[in-house]
């Protein structure tokens, strides 16, 4: 057998065990902070979903604009912002789905 035909051989049996894993794979779906299966659900606690994210806070002549990950979040006053904030670390999971 040449170095070709092995090579080729080699590449065939990869490809086969590629498009068995994923044949036979469950489909796994994310919701943004857990991840679906019909036989898996994974519950993140709260700090890792917050870890996940970068959050800034903008300052402007009246209120500010927070950015958490891609979203940008305007308020009107910084005790509503911080209200808003508090819920957010206390339930980042149902927070988020409000937002979205």
């Amino acid at each position: 057998m040449n170095e070709n035909n092995q090579y080729e051989e080699q590449e065939a049996r990869a490809l086969n065990r590629a498009v068995l894993r994923e044949l036979t794979s469950p489909e796994l779906q994310m919701d943004g902070h857990h991840l679906l299966d019909s036989a898996i659900k994974v519950q993140r606690t709260p700090i890792e979903i917050l870890k996940n994210y970068e959050v800034g806070i903008r300052f402007l002549d009246k209120g500010c604009i927070v950015n958490v990950g891609c979203k940008s979040l305007a308020f009107n006053t910084n005790e509503e912002m911080l209200q808003e904030f508090k819920e957010y670390i206390e339930n980042p999971s149902e927070k988020t789905k409000q937002y979205c």
